[in-house]
């Protein structure tokens, strides 16, 4: 929109001072759009009438011009008439209001000359001097032309009749004189009309402009209201989200108030948990200490007969193995701790695990007249899973169930549930209190239980299951009822093997190891340790070399093609076993190589597994789980 300043109209408007055009083009054509629509009723009626006059004053000419009738017929029906009935028609086609002016000028310019012609062959008769009249008035008012588009065909047309004459005098019966007169009156007509005209348009031109200028200031006003509201509206807002923000820091503030309240009462409450699993940590410590000093210095007095010695000898092992225990639970908690738990997976026999188990836990469960029920012999079921995890959780679960089962049974089973293993091990035991059943898994929480106070043990177990279960991709969970026992259950993802060809084989619980002559490579710098390994073989009728280091145990291999089985100890000077393994391994891939190491402490049996080896011992080692290595691998 042009800006409204001081000057003439014309600098106001911007518009051409000759043809009344704005010269901005999208003003000019919002102007023309808007002229047609509001004129195109009235044009179409006037355009009617002009033509319809036009045909009739016709009649005239029989009575006024009988010796031209035949050309002035021809002029008037032939060519003007239907040119105007044609651009009538035209006029109600959508695409008329592109062309209309210069066609509506057209049409004038014929009618204009059509009578103008008459006048020249008929100059005597005076009624076509108010036709030509008629035509102007038309063109300027009537017919809805534009000033540029009136005037120009307006003053052609004065202009042929002017110059008529000059090109052939013939034409004319009157003097020159007579028609210079009567044109005068003709010149001055269309001047008056076009300077009407002119003012006309410059006025409805002005008023629209004055109403663009108007609805222009409208929209911002509208707009400013609206950013008025807008910005109450932010202003309103604003405030809320203060008032929100302040409220909401209030209530911060409160949460933060009552979470120190409650963090210092965890604090307090794990402080008080913490000494008290110190305290029994203390206790499961010293209590073992104790029985093995103790027993150990009345072995070694005088004149001991071999019946309390073998006794004293038997507690002394139960003592060390409760205290290895401790010693595990304490590394096994830190490592979950530190989030260094991660799965090793194997091809596992359920069934042999379950045997394995029996064996290992049974002696327990009759040394407090507890029937311990294994799940029968039936279709084997071999999964991909951490043996060494499961077989943890297990025993956890077993050990702790006849720990607190006085009298009765405790019952293992499994079975699928979709896309899991579900293990259960039931009990007969006292129960646990419906308030303290999720508590238990927490760690530090069982110290201070009152049901574990009477027992021996960390009371990690079930924490340890916990995070156990959970990297094998399932939960833990129990129903108990007091003095009628509890049943803990606990899920894995099941991956099945199959194997039909052992659906009918059956474990062997008296199968004996041929040993005798077979050829061991015990790598293990450590004095103490290969003294018990090797006493453990060589019971066993087994032929043992030693290596003192990785790089002797890697010579050693190489040039004795007897070696039938490889113990390597993972800590080692010169190279580590884990280094030998792997240069072992470059050659041969069927020897079996069983790792000895206190995993538990770094992660060393993932990195075993990983560098070659096909199984692991944990120190101190045991001869049972010695020999049934030893049994798996030959």
């Amino acid at each position: 929109m042009v800006e409204d300043k001081k000057g003439t109209i014309f600098e106001k408007l911007q518009i051409n001072r000759l043809t009344l055009e704005f010269k901005d083009k999208l003003i000019e054509e919002k102007f023309k759009f808007e002229y047609f629509k509001k004129s195109i009723f009235s044009f179409r009626l006037s355009f009617l009438i002009v033509t319809i006059l036009y045909a009739l004053f016709g009649i005239l000419d029989l009575y006024t011009s009988k010796e031209y009738v035949g050309v002035f017929f021809t002029i008037r029906y032939v060519i003007v008439v239907p040119s105007l009935v044609l651009v009538w028609l035209l006029s109600f086609l959508p695409s008329f209001n592109r062309f209309w002016q210069w066609l509506v000028a057209l049409c004038y310019l014929v009618g204009g000359l059509g009578i103008a012609s008459m006048l020249v062959i008929n100059p005597e008769n005076t009624f076509y001097y108010g036709g030509l009249f008629l035509i102007f008035m038309a063109g300027y008012f009537f017919i809805k032309l534009h000033f540029k588009w009136a005037v120009i065909p307006g003053f052609l047309i004065i202009l042929i009749y002017n110059a008529a004459p000059y090109f052939n005098s013939s034409l004319f019966n009157s003097n020159l004189q007579f028609l210079f007169i009567i044109n005068a009156f003709f010149i001055a007509a269309n001047i008056i009309a076009a300077v009407s005209l002119y003012n006309s348009n410059l006025v409805e031109r002005t008023e629209f402009f004055q109403r663009m200028q108007l609805s222009s200031q409208r929209e911002k006003i509208k707009s400013i209201n609206e950013s008025l509201e807008e910005k109450i509206k932010e202003r309103t807002e604003l405030l809320e989200n203060k008032n929100k923000v302040l409220k909401d820091e209030i209530d911060y503030r409160k949460r933060i108030e009552e979470k120190l309240i409650e963090a210092k009462q965890q604090a307090e409450e794990s402080d008080r948990l913490k000494t008290a699993f110190l305290t029994n940590l203390s206790h499961e410590i010293r209590t073992p200490m104790n029985g093995i000093i103790g027993f150990l210095d009345m072995i070694s007095e005088p004149g001991i007969n071999s019946k309390d010695q073998k006794h004293f000898i038997d507690i002394v092992k139960q003592c060390g193995n409760r205290l290895l225990q401790t010693i595990n639970d304490i590394i096994e908690i830190s490592r979950i701790e530190a989030g260094e738990l991660y799965e090793t997976i194997s091809e596992v026999d359920l069934e042999k695990t379950f045997f394995y188990l029996s064996e290992l836990l049974l002696p327990e469960a009759r040394a407090k007249d507890i029937t311990l029920k294994f799940p029968q012999p039936g279709k084997r079921h071999i999964i991909q899973t951490d043996s060494y995890k499961l077989e943890n959780i297990l025993i956890n679960l077993i050990r702790n169930a006849i720990k607190f089962t006085e009298e009765g049974s405790v019952e293992i089973g499994f079975d699928v549930v979709i896309d899991k293993l579900r293990f259960y091990v039931k009990d007969t035991g006292k129960g646990i209190p419906f308030d303290r059943q999720k508590a238990i898994f927490d760690r530090f929480v069982q110290a201070d239980l009152g049901l574990s106070r009477g027992y021996e043990g960390t009371g990690l177990g079930l924490s340890i299951c916990k995070a156990y279960t959970e990297v094998l991709g399932g939960k833990i969970w129990l129903e108990s009822e007091m003095n009628k026992g509890s049943v803990f259950y606990f899920t894995i993802n099941y991956n099945p093997v199959a194997y039909p060809e052992l659906e009918n084989e059956t474990l062997q619980t008296t199968a004996r190891l041929d040993s005798e002559n077979v050829v061991a490579l015990v790598a293990e710098d450590d004095e103490i340790s290969f003294n018990l390994i090797n006493t453990i073989l060589e019971n066993e009728k087994f032929k043992v070399i030693r290596a003192y280091n990785g790089h002797e145990a890697v010579e050693l291999f190489n040039t004795n093609t007897d070696i039938s089985i490889i113990f390597m100890d993972i800590k080692m000077p010169v190279m580590d076993g884990l280094e030998a393994t792997r240069e072992i391994r470059k050659y041969n891939r069927e020897i079996p190589i069983i790792a000895q190491t206190a995993f538990a402490l770094s992660g060393d049996r993932e990195k075993a597994m990983n560098a070659g080896c096909n199984d692991y011992l944990s120190k101190p080692l045991k001869r049972a789980d010695l020999i049934r290595i030893i049994e798996k691998f030959m």
